[in-house]
């Protein structure tokens, strides 16, 4: 469920499988939200 004001995503997958979006693992590494809009791509399939 969503709802406006803060909603958490949490995606799983294989590893080799997908790479995460180097944009994602920067503000991780910062240790801030990385805010997305729905559409916005989470990373690629390898």
């Amino acid at each position: 469920m969503f709802l406006f004001g803060g909603s958490m995503v949490i995606v799983l997958g294989e590893p080799g499988k997908w790479e995460v979006d180097e944009r994602i693992l920067s503000h991780t590494d910062e240790g801030v939200e990385a805010y997305l809009k729905m559409g916005q791509s989470l990373g690629r399939a390898l």
